[in-house]
């Protein structure tokens, strides 16, 4: 049996200034917060150790950045960049049982952080025909978080133990450092119906 409690709250927030310099310009800057909630992670488990819960994670962001309409093209190019400061990441790991060794779980990553950018056009060369291009670059980094040695664990069958590791300055899981995206579609009506 697992006995465990998890009580929390937060509270959510946004601030924004708009600024329109010309009809098919906007510049903006936001600063906000949000949080996920925290859980019990389900996990096909063989110890206690693995059902610990894993507490709220906090993120703060920041953001300035442009939407544009450029008519004579009949396009939209926007842009921005951001920055993201985690406390608590949630992020799967692994933990050492003493009988089985590595095992899944979900943990806290006390610090890290997101830097970016992004920048998306649509384009419309002709009627039924949109051209889209978007491109994103992530600088990810764990700022402060100590976990197991994913290469080796310590002792013997019944004894097995982690090995600590420093993960500070590694970079964040499933956040690719580029991402780039590219579509078209060509709507043709068969009739006027």
């Amino acid at each position: 049996t697992f006995p465990g409690k998890l009580k929390e709250h937060n509270t959510s927030w946004s601030l924004g200034i708009d600024i329109t310099p010309s009809e098919d310009f906007l510049i903006y800057a936001n600063v906000a917060r949000g949080f996920k909630a925290g859980s019990y992670p389900s996990v096909s488990a063989a110890s206690t150790l693995q059902f610990a819960p894993v507490v709220q994670e906090k993120v703060t962001n920041y953001e300035i950045g442009f939407k544009s309409t450029i008519r004579d093209l009949n396009a939209t190019l926007n842009g921005a960049i951001f920055y993201n400061d985690y406390r608590n990441k949630q992020v799967r790991s692994k933990v050492v049982d003493r009988i089985f060794g590595f095992l899944d779980a979900l943990q806290n990553v006390p610090k890290s952080e997101i830097k970016g950018a992004g920048v998306e056009l649509a384009f419309r060369p002709l009627d039924g025909l949109n051209l889209n291009f978007a491109a994103t670059y992530l600088d990810t980094k764990v700022k402060k978080y100590i976990g197991a040695n994913p290469n080796e664990f310590a002792g013997a069958f019944l004894s097995y133990s982690a090995i600590p590791l420093d993960y500070a300055g590694a970079k964040l899981p499933f956040a690719p450092k580029w991402q780039i995206n590219a579509a078209f579609d060509y709507t043709v009506p068969i009739s006027s119906n």
